[in-house]
């Protein structure tokens, strides 16, 4: 099964002294899903304040600066990872560096019909 990997950084794109090392743990731990085979796609993103959001209500569509000012997290990257199940998923994602300092969402992917 395919699942997407949401990861989610602290507040104000954590721009922490460790930011450093967890992104070059990233790395290893993605050279590592790889590696097992588990690894289908994924990028980090660029900086919230580079986001733009569109709406479209009654008809009339809108675009605005970022995502919601009140958002203490913010998407840094995402991960698409083939597991057997959402147990496996689990355990792939507790082993991700960017845990330490923000959060992964795990979210099935359900084929298209």
């Amino acid at each position: 099964m395919d699942y997407l990997f949401v990861i989610w950084e602290g507040g104000q794109d954590a721009e922490t002294a460790d930011r450093g090392d967890v992104m070059h743990d990233m790395l290893a731990w993605t050279a590592g899903l790889v590696e097992q085979g588990s690894l289908r796609g994924g990028a980090p993103l660029q900086a919230s304040g580079q986001a733009r959001s569109v709406r479209s209500r009654g008809g009339a569509a809108s675009a605005t600066d970022g995502p919601y000012a009140e958002t203490k997290e913010v998407i840094g990257g995402f991960c698409l990872i083939d597991a057997p199940s959402m147990d496996e998923a689990v355990a792939i994602a507790q082993s991700c560096p960017a845990a330490r300092y923000g959060g992964v969402e795990i979210r099935e992917i359900l084929p298209m019909q």
